[in-house]
């Protein structure tokens, strides 16, 4: 039986195909991925052109027939311009959409990674905040979401309260006594700076208008940079080129 999709989406790929067409992978808020064809959307003209871009915010008709979707049409909400007034932003946003593809299933809606995945694509166009501190938000909040919030509240090696040291391979935090062993012996285990500490938890329980709302110092910002990527490269258990080319821009 045919059906349809009326749902507002964001474009996390669109790859040209033959005869003008482009194929998009769209995260919905009511359908979680789907995958459509917008037949003619790269010609001239089309009706389908604007709304179908990489990053753009539509509302989405999708018709299925045969198991396939088609975009019957596409009105566009927000498009997100200014990423390419930023090379840094356009990388870190490239490198968003693929995350977001990775954490997203096929017929599972979730409503909270699409609202992150719009408030961090603004805030990267904005351009008023750090991108290093706007991918590290959006990397430890996407992990919250996907299942893989890490223990910030107690060392998970012997419950106590006195933290400097996360570990990224058992997603929480050391004391140093716990710590010190463990890197012995080859965990990957990192010193975490308290303002950082600090940083990853508001980042774990602000609301979402507010999510990038925070500011640290250089060695703080990098330490929270850093330990947040890693411990996403952990999670996901894969690299990306797109970060490669994010750290070829700003390193």
């Amino acid at each position: 039986m045919n059906s349809k999709i009326v749902s507002p989406g964001l474009v996390l790929r669109e790859l040209p195909v033959k005869d003008n067409n482009s194929l998009l992978t769209i995260l919905t808020a009511t359908d979680g991925l789907v995958t459509a064809t917008a037949y003619g959307a790269r010609k001239s003209g089309s009706s389908l052109s604007s709304g179908t871009k990489l990053f753009n915010y539509s509302e989405f008709t999708l018709l299925e027939s045969r198991g396939r979707y088609k975009v019957d049409s596409a009105k566009s909400l927000e498009q997100f311009f200014a990423l390419s007034n930023s090379v840094e932003g356009l990388a870190a946003a490239s490198y968003f959409v693929q995350l977001l593809y990775d954490v997203s299933l096929a017929g599972e809606p979730d409503t909270a990674v699409l609202r992150l995945a719009l408030n961090a694509l603004y805030a990267l166009a904005k351009g008023k905040r750090s991108h290093r501190l706007v991918k590290a938000a959006f990397e430890l909040r996407l992990m919250a979401l996907a299942g893989f919030e890490p223990e910030l509240d107690a060392c998970v090696g012997c419950g106590s309260d006195a933290l400097s040291f996360f570990s990224v391979t058992d997603a929480g935090m050391y004391c140093e006594n716990c710590a010190v062993p463990r890197r012995a012996a080859g965990d990957r285990i990192y010193p975490l700076y308290p303002a950082a500490l600090d940083a990853m938890r508001y980042i774990l329980s602000a609301e979402m208008p507010r999510l990038f709302s925070f500011s640290l110092g250089d060695e703080a910002a990098e330490n929270l940079a850093f330990l947040c990527e890693v411990y996403t490269r952990e999670q996901m258990g894969r690299s990306y080129e797109s970060l490669d080319i994010y750290h070829s821009l700003c390193d």
